[in-house]
């Protein structure tokens, strides 16, 4: 490719891929509005003609009521529902926030009692706002700077930050976006740590052996690949992985930060 086109190439690139981005955080966005804020800790994904219960929080009212990932949800309070929109729909108007559901495990009929939550809206909407300053900024790097390697790396935490901050800030939606917001929450819980990591371990400068070994940085991202592997295949504890990810690349990158700090003034 000739160096003049690349960086048209380079910027066509990320631009579609903010605008994709953009537009489906948008969309994801007014239909959780328009759902209500009424939580049970878990998403309702419609699977086969079913509405399959996934993305049940560690600790949240469905966890305590004793609903798992993969339950069935046949009937909230003695009523069908033909959709999850619907059944959101239902529990956001109901007046009492205790409800039965009616849920089918391994063919056999279960009855969970669920405390729904009112959400807050003011903090699920700082996040969610200010996720855009975050794919705003990274996006404005790699246009100035669509050569530079660094500013690659830094539009991939902005960009990553987004889809956490966007994603995470929002609750219940219809079909297709419940499925895919799951997998996007999965994809940045894994991802998000160890790139920001490797951020650290470049900018300003690349410190220790990944001076001369920079492809070494890779290796780090293999844990996260790992238990995304695992995570689909239920051999592990999402959760447990998820905090302990955080903490330990967390502390990673503060040293980085911390080193290449004083690298610089000397």
């Amino acid at each position: 490719m000739p160096l003049n086109r690349k960086p048209r190439y380079i910027k066509s690139t990320f631009i579609l891929l903010t605008l994709i981005s953009l537009t489906y955080a948008i969309i994801n966005g007014i239909l959780v509005i328009e759902g209500g804020f009424r939580s049970d800790d878990c998403r309702w994904i419609w699977r086969d003609g079913n509405i399959e219960i996934r993305g049940v929080t560690r600790g949240g009212v469905t966890d305590r009521a004793g609903v798992k990932n993969g339950d069935i949800l046949l009937k909230i309070n003695g009523r069908y529902f033909a959709a999850p929109n619907d059944a959101q729909e239902y529990v956001n108007k109901i007046e009492d926030p205790r409800a039965v559901y009616t849920i089918l495990r391994n063919n056999t009929e279960l009855e969970k009692v669920v405390i729904l939550e009112d959400r807050s809206v003011v903090i699920p909407l700082v996040m969610y706002l200010t996720a855009f300053v975050f794919l705003f900024v990274g996006f404005n790097i790699i246009i100035n700077n669509p050569l530079h390697r660094i500013s690659h790396i830094y539009y991939y935490l902005s960009y990553f930050f987004f889809l956490f901050l966007a994603f995470h800030s929002t609750g219940q939606t219809i079909e297709p976006f419940a499925t895919i917001s799951i997998y996007i929450k999965l994809l940045t819980k894994a991802l998000l740590p160890p790139i920001l990591f490797h951020f650290f371990a470049v900018f300003p400068q690349r410190i220790f052996f990944f001076k001369s070994y920079p492809r070494v940085i890779w290796l780090f991202y293999i844990p996260s690949i790992l238990y995304m592997t695992l995570s689909q295949l239920k051999l592990i504890n999402s959760g447990r992985y998820n905090t302990i990810s955080f903490v330990i690349y967390f502390i990673l990158s503060l040293m980085l930060l911390v080193y290449n700090y004083n690298g610089t003034r000397e």
